[in-house]
C-alpha cells in the first residue's frame, strides 16, 4: 500500500504545478509570470508582446490561479507583482514606469474582477485609455477565453487587441484587393484556429482533471487502506466513539464501507486505462476528457450539494479529524497521527473541477464521498448522541403533559412506558437507541396533536381506530413503532388531501360549467335568431342536447359532489367518481360546443360568398335581402415597434499621480 500511495502522490505533483510555480520560459519581448495549472503556450505569447517591445514598452504578463476575495485584493496583488517585475516603486504613492505595460488574468472568471491592463503615461490619450466600448469587447473576449479553459489564447488577445487600440492600424487603400482566394484562405485559417483551440482546450482539461483525480485516490487509499472495512479509519472511530453497543448501525458501516473500497478499486483501474490512451483525433479528445469527468463524479457524486463544495470542505469531508475524542488513548493517539500525516499530504492539493463535457444533473451518483458523507453523518449523530438524548428527553417529557384529549388509555399507559424505558436507556448508556425511541415518541405526539386539529376542523378517519390500536401493541418495538406512525400518518394525510383535491377539482367544474353556459346565449342567436329560416335538425339537436346536460350538470352534478365531498357526509370517494363523471359530460357539451361553431361559421362563410355573388345581380336584392345590419370582416394588422436596448459600460479605470510616472489600470 506505501508503494501505491506514494506512487498516486507522484501522479499528483505531476498532474498538477503547484500554483506558486511558474511556468518559465525566457522570452526577449516581456515578463512572463505564468502561475497556473492551466497549460501555457508561452512561446506564443510571447510573440503576441513582440509589437509592444517595439514600441519600446516595458511589457510584464501575469497569469494566476488565485482566488482573491475581493477587487482590493486582486490589486494589491498586481502592485506586488508589478513591483517585483520593476514597473512598480511601492515606497512611492503610484509611480510605475511610463513605458510599462501589464496584462493579468486570472483563471477564476466567477467574479467580476480578474483581468485589467495597466498602463503608464505614454499611453494616456490613446484609445486604449479613452475607447470604453472597444475596451470592454476585449475583456470580455479574453474572460471568455479563460472561462473556456484557453489561458494562450487569452493572453494573445489581450496583447494584441490592446496594441491594436492604442496603435490603429492604417486603412489599407486597396479595400477589395484579394477578396477572391483570400476570402478562402481567410476562412479556412479561421477554421483551423477553432480545431486548435478547442484542441487546446480538451488537453486542458484532460491535464485540470487528472491533478484532482490522483489527489481523490490517494485520500480515499489512506481511509480506505484495505479490503476490509474494520481496518479502515472510519471503523476505527466508529469503536472509539462507543459503537460496539450499536451492532445494528456497525452492520450498515461495514456494508457502506465495503461499497467505497470496491468503487476505490474500481476507480483506480479506470485511471490506470485513462493514463495509458493517447488521443489523436478531436473526438477521441473529447471522449477522454467525458470519460475523466465521469471518473470524477464517481469519486465525488453527482448531487449538487457534494460538486458545489468548497476546496476547504472538501479537505473536512477527507479528513475526519473531528470525530477523535478530546482525551486521546492509544488507539486515538495513532489515528490522530494517521490524519495528520493525510491533511499534510492533501494541503493545497487541488479537488474542484469545472466540467466542461459531461452534465451531472444527468447522473445519478452518490460517488465514494456520497457514501463516506453518509458514514460520518451516522458517527456525528453517534458523537452527539448523549447531548441530543438530553434535550429530547426534555421535550418528551413536555409533549406528554400536553397531550391532546381523547388518546385511548391504552396508548396513553404506552406513552408513559416509552418515556420511562428512554431514560432506562440513557441510565444504561444506550444513548443514541434512546435518541431514536424519544425522538418517535415526540413525532408520534406531534402527529397526535396534528390529528386533533383535524378532528376539530369536523374530519372523521375512517381507519383511525385501527390505526391507533395498531401504534398501542407496536411500543415495544421502534421498528414497529416507526411503521405504526408511518400507518397513521399516511392514511390520515390521504383522507385530508383527498378531501382538498376534491374541493379544488369542485372549483375547477364550476368555472368550466359557467364558461359553457356563457357561450349559449350567441349560438341561440345565430340558430335561431333569424340566420336560418328553417335552422338545421343537426344544429338545433346538438345545442338542445348541450342545453340539457349542462342543465342536469348544473341541478345534479355539481351539487351531489358538493353533498358527498360535505364534511358532514365525508363520502370523499365518491365524490372522486362523480368528479370524473361530470367532467367527462363537460368535455362532451365542450365538444359539441365546438362541433357547432364550426358548423355555423362554414355554413356563414358560404352565405356570405352567395351574397357577393347578389351585390352585383341587382342592388335592391341586396337591399331586400340584406336590410338588417350585418357584420362586415376587416383587413387589418397591429403595429409595433421593434428596439433595441443598447447597454455601455465603461469599465472604469483608475487614475493614480504622482511627481514620478503614473499608471491607469483598466
Amino acid at each position: 500500500m506505501q508503494f501505491l500511495v506514494a506512487l498516486l502522490l507522484a501522479l499528483a505533483w505531476l498532474f498538477a504545478p503547484s500554483p506558486v510555480q511558474a511556468q518559465g520560459v525566457a522570452c526577449p519581448y516581456a515578463t512572463l509570470r505564468l502561475e497556473s495549472r492551466l497549460a501555457v503556450d508561452a512561446k506564443q505569447v510571447c510573440e503576441a508582446a513582440a509589437p509592444w517591445a517595439a514600441k519600446g514598452f516595458r511589457v510584464l504578463v501575469y497569469l494566476t490561479d488565485a482566488r482573491d476575495p475581493s477587487e482590493q485584493a486582486w490589486f494589491a496583488r498586481l502592485d506586488r507583482v508589478e513591483a517585483e517585475a520593476g514597473l512598480r516603486d511601492l515606497s512611492q504613492v503610484d509611480f510605475y514606469d511610463r513605458n510599462g505595460l501589464t496584462v493579468a488574468a486570472s483563471t477564476d472568471t466567477f467574479p467580476p474582477w480578474g483581468f485589467n491592463i495597466t498602463y503608464g503615461e505614454t499611453l494616456y490619450g490613446t484609445r486604449l485609455d479613452t475607447a470604453d466600448h472597444e475596451y470592454q469587447h476585449l475583456r470580455s473576449q479574453v474572460r471568455e477565453l479563460l472561462g473556456q479553459g484557453d489561458p494562450s489564447q487569452a493572453l494573445v488577445v489581450g496583447l494584441q487587441q490592446s496594441y491594436r487600440l492604442a496603435y490603429p492600424p492604417p486603412p489599407s487603400p486597396w479595400p477589395l484587393l484579394g477578396v477572391g482566394a483570400g476570402a478562402a484562405a481567410v476562412i479556412g485559417g479561421t477554421i483551423s484556429w477553432r480545431r486548435q483551440r478547442r484542441r487546446r482546450q480538451l488537453q486542458n482539461q484532460i491535464q485540470v482533471l487528472q491533478a484532482p483525480v490522483a489527489t481523490l485516490l490517494l485520500a480515499l487509499e489512506g481511509l480506505l487502506p484495505s479490503d476490509k472495512p474494520e481496518e479502515t479509519i472510519f471503523y476505527r472511530l466508529y469503536l472509539i466513539l462507543g459503537g460496539e453497543r450499536y451492532p445494528q448501525l456497525g452492520s450498515r458501516l461495514l456494508e457502506t464501507l465495503q461499497a467505497c473500497r470496491q468503487a476505490l478499486t474500481q476507480a483506480f483501474w479506470v485511471q490506470g486505462q485513462l493514463s495509458n490512451q493517447t488521443p489523436t483525433t478531436l473526438r477521441e479528445l473529447e471522449q477522454q476528457v467525458e470519460a475523466w469527468e465521469r471518473l470524477y463524479i464517481s469519486l465525488v457524486g453527482s448531487r449538487e450539494r457534494l460538486l458545489n463544495l468548497s476546496e476547504e470542505q472538501l479537505q473536512t469531508l477527507l479528513n475526519p479529524v473531528q470525530f477523535l475524542p478530546s482525551n486521546l488513548a492509544e488507539e486515538g493517539g495513532s489515528l490522530l497521527r494517521q490524519l495528520e500525516d493525510l491533511r499534510q499530504q492533501l494541503e493545497g492539493r487541488p479537488l474542484k473541477v469545472e466540467l466542461l463535457r459531461v452534465d451531472p444533473s444527468r447522473l445519478d451518483a452518490d460517488g465514494i464521498l456520497g457514501l463516506i458523507e453518509r458514514v460520518q453523518r451516522e458517527l456525528d449523530r453517534l458523537q452527539k448522541a448523549p447531548a441530543l438524548l438530553s434535550a429530547k428527553l426534555a421535550t418528551l417529557e413536555n409533549r406528554l403533559r400536553q397531550a391532546p384529549a381523547g388518546i385511548p388509555t391504552s396508548l396513553g399507559s404506552g406513552l408513559a412506558g416509552l418515556l420511562n424505558q428512554v431514560r432506562s436507556l440513557q441510565q444504561r448508556g444506550l444513548d443514541l437507541d434512546g435518541l431514536e425511541l424519544a425522538e418517535a415518541g415526540i413525532r408520534l405526539l406531534d402527529l397526535l396533536a396534528q390529528l386533533q386539529t383535524w378532528q376539530n376542523q369536523g374530519y372523521r378517519f375512517p381507519r383511525q381506530a385501527d390505526d391507533l390500536a395498531q401504534l398501542a401493541s407496536a411500543l415495544g418495538s421502534l421498528p414497529e413503532l416507526h411503521s405504526a406512525i408511518d400507518s397513521l400518518e399516511n392514511h390520515s394525510r390521504a383522507y385530508v388531501q383527498q378531501h382538498q383535491k376534491n374541493q379544488a377539482e369542485l372549483s375547477r367544474l364550476q368555472t368550466q360549467l359557467q364558461s359553457l353556459k356563457q357561450r349559449l346565449p350567441d349560438l341561440d342567436r345565430r340558430v335561431y335568431g333569424g340566420f336560418f329560416r328553417h335552422p338545421p335538425q343537426e344544429e338545433r339537436k346538438a345545442l338542445e342536447e348541450t342545453r340539457r346536460l349542462l342543465l342536469y350538470i348544473s341541478q345534479e352534478g355539481i351539487p351531489a359532489i358538493q353533498r358527498w365531498n360535505s364534511l358532514s357526509e365525508q363520502n370523499f370517494d365518491q365524490a372522486q367518481q362523480e368528479i370524473e363523471r361530470v367532467q367527462a359530460a363537460l368535455q362532451r357539451c365542450a365538444d359539441r360546443l365546438d362541433r357547432l361553431e364550426r358548423s355555423l361559421w362554414q355554413a356563414e362563410q358560404e352565405d356570405e360568398r352567395h351574397s357577393t355573388v347578389t351585390v352585383f345581380t341587382s342592388t335592391s336584392s341586396w337591399d331586400r335581402d340584406f336590410g338588417r345590419s350585418s357584420g362586415t370582416g376587416s383587413w387589418g394588422g397591429s403595429s409595433g415597434s421593434s428596439g433595441s436596448s443598447s447597454r455601455h459600460s465603461s469599465g472604469g479605470s483608475s487614475s493614480r499621480h504622482s511627481s514620478g510616472g503614473s499608471s491607469r489600470r483598466r
